[in-house]
């Protein structure tokens, strides 16, 4: 078949195909929510079981007990790795209002300070985004939070070198106004606003219909406890930046997908259950 055919149209077509199959048993898909939801209701019409990883828009609350610079520092090798084209990937930063300025220009400062180049240098700290859909995806983000009234701290415009390069970007004064406070931007492109307290806090984190992953900053193990009760996501980290690990269940709720990977739910998820009851004769 010519080559756009199959890039374009086979694979809608054999992705219908599988699902209708009796042969086939379950599906697991990691990918956009459009996508995973059109897969979904296909599953459901022969009842297949499915695991569903699907997209985030990660929040971050940072408390005013921190080592402000540290995590500013540690922000931004989080966010800006993969070029921020990971799921989990930390976004929307919330930050108390007391430390907000120096969080703010700390990571600022930070993500400026990245190397951006060739992904084959050793030399270099950030890649490319894939494509230009995604670059041109980033730079329409920016640019409407720019007419919303978010000031650009750090980055904000393309590098120009070829390849869809675009340098790491910090946004502040952003409001629920701009379109990346609620689409996943899938790339190099960190949000921060303040809160007043943890009540707020909460709300923000959780006012999208998004939870894959969420962060947590504070030496107040109780506060810690209660936000990580409150939050509503699939996995919520605290005072460090790693999501996932092969041992441990990972996943999504909300749009961000349904069922769990890694760890023995994983393995979970793909057994089937049987209860066999027998009497003696």
């Amino acid at each position: 078949m010519p080559a756009h055919n199959l890039r374009y149209w086979a694979a809608g077509a054999v992705a219908e195909r599988l699902l209708e199959a009796d042969a086939i048993r379950m599906v697991s898909f990691t990918g956009s929510i459009p996508v995973g939801k059109h897969l979904a209701a296909l599953a459901t019409r022969t009842i297949k079981r499915g695991v569903f990883e699907l997209g985030g828009h990660a929040p971050v609350l940072v408390f005013p007990d921190v080592d402000v610079e540290a995590v500013a520092r540690g922000a931004a090798a989080a966010k800006f790795r993969s070029s921020g084209q990971i799921c989990t990937s930390p976004t929307r930063f919330y930050v108390h209002h007391s430390i907000h300025d120096r969080l703010a220009a700390a990571f600022a400062e930070a993500a400026t300070a990245i190397r951006v180049g060739d992904p084959f240098d050793s030399a270099t700290q950030m890649g490319p985004v894939q494509n230009a859909r995604r670059l041109a995806a980033v730079e329409a983000l920016v640019e409407d939070a720019r007419r919303n009234g978010a000031t650009v701290a750090a980055g904000g415009a393309r590098i120009d070198r070829p390849g869809f390069f675009y340098r790491p970007t910090v946004l502040t004064g952003v409001t629920d106004a701009c379109r990346a406070a609620s689409e996943e931007p899938f790339g190099p492109l960190a949000l921060v606003a303040s809160f007043r307290d943890a009540e707020e806090g909460v709300a923000l984190a959780n006012r999208l219909s998004l939870g894959l992953a969420s962060y947590v900053f504070t030496r107040d193990l109780a506060l810690a406890d209660r936000l990580s009760a409150e939050i509503e996501c699939g996995n919520v980290v605290v005072n460090h930046w790693v999501v996932s690990h092969p041992e441990t269940p990972f996943g999504g709720i909300k749009d961000s997908g349904i069922g769990l990977e890694g760890g023995t739910e994983g393995f979970q998820a793909f057994e089937q259950v049987k209860f066999v009851s027998q009497a003696p004769l």
